[in-house]
């Protein structure tokens, strides 16, 4: 992980894969990798692949999960997203996790009303997550929702140092409110 987050990601990557060679099962090892070869390499099947043997150590299934989700709601699989929907709800605890992915399947559905719905379960528990932010803000634009897309997309920007994907979704909130020139000055630290 220091590796990693010093810019280090060739050595990040062999510290990773050192660990898994050791024979034991090691979650956070195959965590670290798929998350380096997702945000480094842009590999995404080599990142699904690791994130699916993170999710086998019990101790990391959960964050392997939700990094699973996240991968395939960023692609748009859809029908991946309903077969790990299907995995987490036949467990017998009742995941978060779950509520998310039955969020992100909403959204991509264009079931703004369902997954608005789903979104509000997670934000009672967690209302400052900047993940459920994004996604809230994104569901309230689509839904017409411009003030309370606004709302939530800038609370997002401020805790984050770049915006993050919060960023270009705030400047479409303000075009669609007539206010071009905050939408500039929402862009201009991307460029």
């Amino acid at each position: 992980r220091i590796a990693a987050s010093g810019g280090r990601s060739e050595d990040a990557l062999s510290l990773a894969q050192q660990a898994i060679d050791t024979g034991r099962v090691n979650g956070e090892a195959w965590h670290v990798k798929g998350v380096i070869l997702q945000r480094t390499r842009n590999d995404l099947a080599g990142a699904e692949a690791a994130f699916k043997e993170s999710i086998k150590d019990p101790r990391f299934a959960t964050v392997a999960q939700l990094a699973l989700a996240n991968l395939y709601a960023a692609q748009q699989r859809i029908p991946d997203l309903k077969e790990l929907l299907t995995t987490l709800t036949r467990s017998k605890t009742h995941s978060p996790i779950a509520d998310l992915v039955a969020a992100q399947i909403a959204y991509l559905e264009s079931r703004y009303e369902a997954a608005r719905e789903q979104l509000d379960k997670l934000l009672r528990r967690a209302p400052n997550d900047q993940e459920l932010l994004v996604l809230s803000g994104a569901i309230d634009l689509r839904r017409g929702a411009w003030l309370q897309a606004e709302s939530q997309l800038g609370r997002a920007v401020q805790m984050s140092e770049d915006g993050g994907a919060a960023r270009p979704l705030l400047a479409e909130a303000y075009l669609k409110m007539g206010q071009p020139d905050k939408a500039l000055s929402t862009l201009r630290p991307l460029v």
